[in-house]
């Protein structure tokens, strides 16, 4: 078992200019595989992750982490520029990467991590959101998110093939590449586990760290959103529960290359012009009523607050 008290970074990959990164589930599962490849082939331990469609979270332990940022990188940018006819970098270049120490500070980070989606309001419980680690844990081989589905993902490696397994979703199974027992150590017993993904966010977290690690910045919701601070009111009103469904990226972005796209002729929102995109913001806000801003992600167009 290895102890918590070992070193394990927060890493936080986010687009460039807020641009919205996974567009599809395909995507999604592409830049969760990166994930796994990159651990794989650097032998790190990734106790927890959750990939958003701007940006993406995972607490990673490790020697030397700018290795596997670098791979997941460069790996997602070459995928994601060759399906969409788009070129130069998708990330930004100075990736956030902090170190957390102490087991209480730790577990709070997983919290967050975990919780990403209920911040950004996209499901209601953590439970919910197929994108993140959190089908890893306390399972007892009872659960098909881990399970392989008997195809493999093929990897080209100089003059051979490496061959992977995948699960249902086309994504290499959790098993293979989250260290669950890493995390289970932290909150010791599932029902702990369960409790702290369903706590609601309150002044109390920050107080039981501050008892514990009076030297040491609390982690806090602030802290692990990096560039979200205009959002915070919203997201802890999200955590506290005040869920509204709304339109999410995925499906923005689905309405654009499914529908509009095919309707002018054109393959990839990275072929149209600004006259064009200004045509199709029009288009998308009267169809969802989606905040501006949102849509503006969803085609590269830059973002008014």
């Amino acid at each position: 078992m290895i102890e918590a008290s070992d070193k394990l970074y927060h890493i936080v990959l986010h687009s460039k200019e807020n641009e919205v990164i996974c567009r599809n589930d395909q995507d999604y599962t592409a830049l969760e595989n990166c994930f796994a490849l990159a651990i794989i082939k650097s032998k790190d331990i990734l106790p927890g992750y959750s990939v958003m469609s701007t940006h993406a979270h995972t607490a990673m332990v490790s020697t030397d982490p700018r290795k596997s940022i670098k791979r997941i990188k460069l790996a997602y940018t070459r995928y994601f520029n060759s399906k969409y006819g788009r070129s130069g970098p998708l990330f930004e270049d100075d990736t956030y990467c902090e170190q957390v120490n102490g087991y209480l500070r730790q577990r709070m980070l997983l919290n967050y991590i975990l919780r990403n989606p209920i911040h950004h309001g996209i499901c209601e419980t953590a439970f919910r959101y197929m994108h993140s680690s959190i089908g890893a844990y306390f399972q007892h081989d009872n659960t098909d998110y881990c399970q392989d589905s008997g195809k493999v993902l093929l990897i080209r490696k100089g003059t051979k093939n490496e061959r992977y397994p995948v699960d249902r979703h086309g994504r290499i199974p959790l098993k293979y590449f989250v260290n669950a027992g890493w995390t289970e150590h932290l909150y010791r017993t599932e029902r702990s586990f369960l409790n702290s993904m369903n706590r609601w966010n309150t002044e109390d977290w920050e107080k039981e760290q501050k008892k514990k690690y009076p030297e040491e910045s609390p982690v806090t919701l602030q802290s692990t959103e990096p560039g979200f601070a205009r959002y915070l009111d919203e997201m802890k009103a999200y955590e506290r529960g005040s869920f509204q469904p709304r339109v999410t990226d995925l499906e923005i972005c689905r309405h654009i290359d499914q529908v509009i796209l095919p309707g002018m002729g054109i393959t990839s929102y990275t072929c149209l012009d600004n006259r064009q995109k200004y045509q199709v913001l029009a288009s998308v806000t009267q169809h969802f009523g989606a905040p501006d801003a949102q849509i503006r992600r969803c085609l590269r167009l830059p973002v008014k607050f």
